[in-house]
């Protein structure tokens, strides 16, 4: 599992930190610096695929905003929008493979059935 987030290192170590999570709780975290193209380019999903050794078509997404929806599907991988900051309307205009309110709706059933 990937940590993927559009800031500098310090500040996706500080947001885990926040959150209750170690850096170390992820095979890979991704962090937006090492890049010259930011979301919705998919630079950054397919380098956390690569970096654990996982096809983009077998990767599954969880997402809250337009561009990281955008980045996803370029980088072919399955998505699950999540509308903590966009409204439903929006994340389906985006045609994400699932939608939900938020991220612990997410279940292991909806994940199998992508």
């Amino acid at each position: 599992m990937c940590a993927c987030c559009p800031l500098a290192f310090t500040q996706v170590q500080a947001n885990l930190q926040a959150c209750g999570f170690s850096q170390h709780a992820f095979d890979a975290v991704v962090s937006a610096d090492k890049f010259n193209r930011n979301k919705p380019a998919p630079d950054i999903f397919l380098s956390a695929a690569s970096l654990i050794c996982v096809q983009a078509m077998n990767c599954i997404v969880v997402e809250d905003a337009v561009a990281g929806i955008q980045a996803a599907k370029a980088a072919g991988m399955k998505v699950i929008a999540v509308t903590t900051s966009l409204s439903t309307a929006e994340m389906e205009g985006q045609r994400p493979n699932l939608i939900k309110e938020n991220i612990g709706q997410i279940t292991m059933d909806d994940v199998l059935h992508l």
